[in-house]
């Protein structure tokens, strides 16, 4: 389980929540929740209660399905996302107050958020490394890639950290809208062996 606290210039906004567990239903998948809630403050200018669980399996840690519950503003959309790694077909389901929308993409090697976070963690890094990733989330597909540029000490609350500081850039984006809003995002993760993602700044 991991916990994130977010802050716009300082200012604490929301917090979040990542719970990795075995799924109840087939002992061969890995469940991953994630919870993300703007704090009372926050409530009052945008409101935010929003919801992701992945199902991948334990091994490849590849995606088998996600559910997303967006519920912010005045949006409240259900997605349903379904790999289907035979035919290297990515369907996404959106349903929401205007109906329903239907999108597919193919695709040899696709993840989604947490698969693909998790995929990325569990390689060797180095500084000077690139890694590629055909990500899904939504109705959305995020082709993206994650450069190591070097190691550096940072301080977080659970402490100092040896950390290698990541830069990730997105070669191509679906929705065009979202693209306008893309703006330097930078995350660091542990240099030990437990790759603990411990700050981003967007």
């Amino acid at each position: 389980e991991l916990v994130y606290q977010a802050s716009w210039i300082g200012i604490p906004a929301a917090s979040g929540k990542v719970v990795l567990h075995p799924d109840h239903g087939d002992p061969a998948l890995l469940t991953a929740e994630i919870w993300i809630n703007t704090n009372r403050l926050t409530d009052k200018l945008y409101r935010m209660r929003d919801y992701l669980r992945e199902d991948f399996t334990a091994g490849s840690l590849k995606p088998a399905e996600m559910r997303i519950h967006q519920n912010e503003g005045r949006r409240n959309d259900t997605f349903n996302v379904t790999f289907d790694h035979r035919d290297h077909v990515v369907t996404l389901v959106k349903h929401g107050p205007r109906g329903q929308q239907t999108r597919k993409f193919l695709s040899n090697n696709p993840s989604g958020p947490v698969s693909g976070a998790m995929m990325a963690l569990t390689q060797p890094l180095k500084v000077g490394d690139s890694l590629r990733f055909d990500a899904f989330s939504g109705t959305t597909r995020y082709v993206f890639e994650l450069k190591v540029v070097r190691r550096e000490r940072i301080g977080t609350p659970l402490g100092e950290f040896d950390a290698f500081r990541i830069v990730p850039s997105v070669s191509y984006l679906s929705d065009g809208k979202i693209n306008d809003k893309v703006h330097d995002t930078t995350l660091w993760v542990s240099a030990d062996a437990r790759r603990l993602p411990l700050r981003v700044e967007s």
